[in-house]
This record gives structure tokens, C-alpha cells and sequence, in this order.
């Protein structure tokens, strides 16, 4: 599709570019709703564009997205430092100083593109946050989408944002629907009113191209429609596959399409000629996400949970790939067991990277799944959960989440786990402003360590007792309590 009343924004694109070259690095914050053209302006920009490195990198979808994604997927495409972090797992703090010197220099002038930043996990917002405020004098490019309309005022990013706007080196493009003008040029030589055709889609130049791709008159009344009228074309075969790649994800790994496609009797030609996938590097990815969204929903459920189990029994035996991933795939399988396999771990890697809010939801969806599991296993995905809820300042939660797990582990006879639960539960009593509760808890962990020999353990349980009576104006109480903890 041409790519219509875009060349001021190219122009201004190129301007940055040269900024960027001349040491006064740029970060561009790319909006509009989806299918405005931002993943088109950029590959224009980047045909245009001479003598710099692109790095591409995207954020998923996902109901719980992989911590760091866009970073893996540039540390994938790079050898030296990043490439091995992103390989190793490592810390954060080292995956984000292997970025910033992978994009600081001067021998490669490099251009860093970062997708669909509305779907971000928090462990990515805050790399934007650590780039944009060192990349004013570095000779880099970093061009960030994501959709405005998707990011209300409680988004996670919408801070994010508003810290950017205060960085010198961050600049803004919003990219505006098409004329009624640009939609007639559009629809030139086919029998439409380009002026309904406008109205219609709203001048999205995506539902633009769907309609006309679908055929006029015949309009869809939504993007499903009109991925539906296109992949009616193609054959039955071919319409599976794409399907399966539907589910796969917005980008797709070759070799996991490959047995689909053996199966279906397709080839990978008759994919790319419904022009709903396109090739992307070695793989393939989906011409637009809505693309993608609208031709999953037409996938019957029992063929999706098919697909799922396909998926997760072959990243399975690949034994390389992201847990937050495979418990997806699990889930969406009905495959409880998997969930509780992959989810647990999905959710420590996100808390090690920083991304508490995914982690609770990696917890949360392991217990979804653990409706015939025991205590043995229910109780650390409990004191997983509390532990994230209690960095997201979500007490409440923290406080419920905290009396199931004491409840399995007094069932179990686990003295240390108890006590252990039952400090964290003080603080979250506390913190809700139920002292006298809080105390009480305090009391009962000091209790259980009592009868058991004289342990760190013990020593903490005092202190923390101790300060809660203190704090309740039982000065003498507190100080013998915190002595005691001293002399431990």
C-alpha cells in the first residue's frame, strides 16, 4: 500500500538522524491508534535512511508479556556483551549497561526501534527511562511506537511518558488519519466513495487497506471481517496454517511453522500471498497485530487448544525458550500441569528483572491452575503472590494471599516457612493500619522460634516485635524486645 501524507514526518525523521550522527542522541516517541502506519513510516524511513545499523526489537501481546522482550530480541540479532547477557539471563543492572554501550558508538551509528511500547512489561519501561535520560550525547537514534489510545491515564507507561517529555533529548510524532483526499488516491482505480470509504474507517490507513483489499462495496464492518473476506481467497490448507501462526504470535519462528506446514500440505508462498504474513528477517511476522487478533478469534476453541499443546510440546523439546511463553501456550493448551512447570519460574525471572506486576500475574496464573494440587506445592505460589503484591503496594491482596499460605504450612507442620509468613503478614497489617493485628503476628512468629533453638531467625522476629511495640508507645517493652535481639 502506498504510503500516503507521511513525507513530513520522513522529513523530520531525517532531521533527528542527523542530530543523532552529530552526537545529540534522539529519542522519538512514535503514537497513533492501531493502523495509523507507524511500523510502515519507520521501514520507509528505514529504505531512506544511509550508513546506520537498525536494531528492531517489539514488545508482545501477550496476557502476561515477557520481561525485557524488545531487549531479547535486539540481544538475539548481536554477538559481544549484550548478545551473551541476553543469552546467560543475567542481572539487569548488567543486560542495561550491555545495552547502552551496544548503542554508544561512534563506529556504527545506530538506529534502535522499540514496538508496541503500550504492551511493555516493567522491567522494559524502565530501560526506556534509563536511555532516554543518558542518550542526550550519544550518536544514536532510538524510535519508540506505541498506541496513545491504549494508554489511559492509570497505564503504566503514561509516567513513564510524562519523564521522557522532560529529557532534552525526547521528541514527539503523532501520527494523524489519512484525508478524504489521500483515501481517493488510495481507491483511484477502484469503483468507491472514497468520501463513505473515509467515514467508514475513520481515514485508519489499516482499515483503509483491508477494505479495499476485502473488495468494495462489500464492506466489513470490523478489521475480522475484512482479514476474513482476504483469507477466504487462499485455500483451506493455507488458511490453517495461517491460523496456526495466529496463535504462534505476532512474529512467527520459522522452524515452529514448518511442521504446520508439512501437515496442512501448504507452502510457505501461499502464506505470503494472502499478504496477512509477511517476511520478517528470517522469520515471519503478521502484517498488523489486529491482523493477527482478528484471525485468532475465528479459531474454534478446541482447534486453538490444540495448537497451544502443538506449541508448547515443541518449545518444550527446543528446551531454550522464555517461560513467560511457554506458560502461555500452557494455559491456553489446558495444560495445568505445564502451567505449574513454567508459570513459578516465569514469575522469578520477571521479579529478578524488575517486573513485579507480571510476576503476580505469572502467580496468579499458576494458581488459576493448581486446582488439584496440594499443599506442598500451593503454598510457595502463595507466598510468591504475597511477596509481588507486597512490592506493589497491593496490601490487601498481600494479606489474603499470606493467611492461605500459613494455613497450608500449619498443615504441613513447617515452623520456619510460618514464621517467615508471619512477619510479612505483621508488615501488612501495619501497613493497613491495624497495629494491634499486626502485634499479634509479630508475637505468634516469635513464638514458634521460641520453641526451637536460638536462630537469626529469632533475632529478626524480636526486632521486628519489638518495633511494633515501640511504635505503639510500649517504650520499655520495645527496647527489652530489640535487646534481646542485639544480644542474638
Amino acid at each position: 500500500m502506498e504510503l500516503l501524507e507521511r513525507a513530513s514526518f520522513l522529513r523530520t525523521l531525517s532531521e533527528y538522524a542527523s542530530e543523532a550522527r552529530n552526537g545529540d542522541g534522539r529519542l522519538v516517541l512514535v503514537s497513533g491508534e492501531s493502523g495509523m502506519g507507524k511500523t510502515a513510516l519507520l521501514e520507509a524511513f528505514e529504505h531512506q535512511l544511509g550508513g546506520a545499523r537498525w536494531l528492531w526489537g517489539a514488545c508482545d501481546g501477550l496476557l502476561t508479556p515477557r520481561p525485557l522482550g524488545p531487549l531479547f530480541d535486539i540481544g538475539a540479532q548481536l554477538g559481544g556483551e549484550l548478545g551473551a547477557a541476553c543469552r546467560s539471563v543475567t542481572s539487569r543492572d548488567r543486560l542495561f549497561a550491555a545495552f547502552l554501550a551496544e548503542i554508544d558508538s561512534l563506529a556504527n551509528f545506530t538506529v534502535v526501534v522499540i514496538e508496541d511500547v503500550h504492551w511493555a512489561d516493567e522491567a522494559t519501561t524502565d530501560l526506556l527511562s534509563f536511555v532516554g535520560r543518558r542518550l542526550g550525547r550519544m550518536p544514536t537514534l532510538v524510535l519508540v511506537t506505541y498506541r496513545d489510545d491504549e494508554v489511559r491515564d492509570d497505564h503504566p507507561l503514561k509516567m513513564v511518558l510524562g519523564d521522557l517529555a522532560t529529557q532534552r533529548a525526547t521528541r514527539r510524532m503523532r501520527m494523524p488519519p489519512l484525508s478524504v483526499e489521500a483515501v481517493r488516491t488510495l481507491a483511484d482505480r477502484q469503483n468507491v466513495d472514497a468520501a463513505k470509504l473515509h467515514a467508514v474507517t475513520g481515514g485508519n490507513p489499516f482499515y483503509v487497506s483491508e477494505v479495499l483489499a476485502a473488495g468494495w462495496p462489500s464492506v466489513p464492518a470490523t478489521v475480522r471481517d475484512a482479514v476474513g473476506a482476504r483469507l477466504a481467497r487462499a485455500s483451506a490448507a493455507t488458511r490453517r496454517v495461517v491460523e496456526s501462526a495466529a496463535i504462534i504470535g505476532t512474529r512467527i519462528d520459522r522452524a515452529l511453522l514448518l511442521p504446520i506446514l508439512a501437515d496442512c500440505g501448504a507452502s510457505m508462498g501461499d502464506c505470503l500471498a494472502t499478504g496477512v504474513l509477511v517476511p520478517d528477517g528470517i522469520g515471519l511476522r503478521f502484517r498488523h497485530e489486529l491482523v493477527r487478533m482478528a484471525v485468532a478469534a475465528e479459531v474454534a476453541p478446541h482447534r486453538e487448544a490444540e495448537l497451544h499443546a502443538r506449541l508448547l510440546a515443541a518449545l518444550e523439546e527446543r528446551g531454550d525458550f522464555d517461560p513467560a511463553v511457554l506458560a502461555h501456550h500452557a494455559e491456553g493448551a489446558g495444560d495445568h500441569k505445564a502451567v505449574l512447570r513454567h508459570a513459578p519460574e516465569a514469575a522469578r525471572r520477571s521479579s529478578a528483572l524488575g517486573a513485579h506486576r507480571e510476576a503476580a500475574a505469572q502467580f496468579e496464573r499458576a494458581l488459576r491452575c493448581a486446582d488439584d494440587a496440594n499443599g506442598q506445592t500451593l503454598a510457595p505460589l502463595y507466598e510468591g503472590v504475597a511477596a509481588e503484591y507486597a512490592l506493589l503496594d497491593r496490601w490487601p491482596e498481600t494479606e489474603a494471599a499470606l493467611r492461605i499460605a500459613l494455613a497450608f504450612r500449619r498443615e504441613l507442620g513447617d515452623a520456619a516457612s510460618a514464621r517467615r509468613d508471619l512477619c510479612i503478614l505483621s508488615t501488612a497489617l501495619w501497613r493497613l493500619c491495624r497495629g494491634g493485628e499486626a502485634e499479634l503476628a509479630a508475637r505468634e512468629a516469635v513464638l514458634i522460634l521460641e520453641s526451637a533453638p536460638q536462630s537469626p531467625g529469632l533475632a529478626w522476629a524480636y526486632a521486628k516485635l519489638g518495633v511494633a511495640i515501640l511504635i505503639s508507645g510500649r517504650k520499655d517493652e520495645g527496647l527489652e524486645l530489640i535487646a534481646r535481639a542485639r544480644d542474638l
